[in-house]
């Protein structure tokens, strides 16, 4: 166990700063490393608050440090001259203080496919798959040029552990030859979603999603645009083909120009994926723009703007469909 209100009390007495970030569970305070200094009232020093029985991590998203390699709370109270026993119970301490100190800590093990998986795109067998896309996205486009595209389904799923080790057994064992046959999946960036899309218009199962085994809680599809600055806009949505869209659409040049990330949460749990987003982009705050679904009005995101990392938050609708997914975009926007 951690006892965490004696810590954030410790960090705000020594560093003169230290605060919780409810949406992600997150103590923040001012790193001291190199911030010590600082007279603003956020920090960039993150403690994220780990599954019961597993030590802290932390990384600054200022300097970058996260100690030397190891990132757990034991080395930054070291680092801080304060004495870890008054902070960290001994369940925690007697099983991971000395994997601590031998580099042995476990981190995040996203599985790593090969880009050879996602290979086969010229074979004439996914000759639909080619089709469906094009006529889906409304332009054309080099497919090689889609990071994580599969058209190869049983490849991965044959190659790599689920998450659900039964879910293609006894009566779900056809679906395998489904997806081989009619979808076409995009891998989440950390290696534990696979979204899928089916290419039959006529069925009325549109969407499915394979989960891979890992230890990563969130994860999305996201394609870098251009390199950090002191500007930083990262642009979200709710689904892949919202996001290949509205990337390769005239209409939304100006926004890729400035834009550092591009990402589809797989989802629309927008306000739990902020943290994660910057953190993947290493990051420590930035402007955030969603396009948005219609069915989503401008209340639904106001949470979001509570996050001290969201520096402005955009919200764009498409006056001409329901989302960003088809062509033509014409944008309705607002901002909070």
């Amino acid at each position: 166990m951690i006892f965490w209100d004696k810590l954030k009390k410790a960090l705000n007495d020594k560093l003169g700063l230290s605060y919780w970030v409810k949406v992600n569970n997150q103590l923040v305070c001012r790193c001291p490393y190199c911030e010590l200094k600082s007279t603003k009232n956020h920090g960039h020093l993150y403690i994220y608050k780990n599954e019961e029985g597993e030590v802290p991590t932390f990384h600054c998203f200022r300097c970058g440090d996260d100690g030397n390699g190891h990132g757990t709370l034991f080395e930054l109270l070291d680092d801080l001259k304060l004495d870890y026993h008054e902070f960290i119970d001994n369940d925690i301490h007697d099983y991971v203080y000395p994997k601590f100190k031998s580099g042995g800590i476990k981190k995040y093990n996203p599985i790593h496919i090969p880009v050879s998986i996602y290979g086969k795109l010229d074979e004439d067998k996914y000759n639909s798959k080619k089709l469906y896309l094009q006529g889906r996205l409304g332009f054309n486009i080099d497919f090689k040029k889609i990071p994580n595209l599969v058209f190869d389904i049983k490849s991965i799923i044959n190659t790599y552990p689920l998450k659900d080790p039964t879910y293609f057994l006894e009566e779900k064992s056809f679906l395998l030859d489904i997806y081989e046959k009619y979808y076409v999946g995009f891998l989440s960036n950390m290696n534990t979603i696979l979204s899928l899309r089916n290419t039959d218009h006529k069925s009325k199962y549109r969407y499915s999603k394979i989960y891979f085994k890992t230890d990563i809680e969130k994860d999305f599809y996201g394609i870098f645009i251009n390199k950090p600055n002191i500007n930083n806009t990262i642009v979200l949505s709710e689904g892949v083909f919202d996001l290949l869209t509205a990337l390769n659409s005239e209409d939304l040049l100006f926004l890729k120009n400035k834009s550092l990330f591009w990402a589809a949460i797989l989802g629309s749990g927008y306000t739990n994926m902020i943290d994660t987003i910057l953190n993947y982009c290493k990051v420590v705050e930035a402007d955030i723009v969603i396009l948005s679904d219609t069915d989503k009005t401008f209340d639904y995101y106001k949470n979001i703007k509570y996050n001290p990392r969201v520096r402005s938050l955009n919200i764009f609708w498409n006056k001409d469909s329901k989302d960003f997914g088809e062509l033509p975009i014409r944008i309705i926007q607002r901002k909070l």
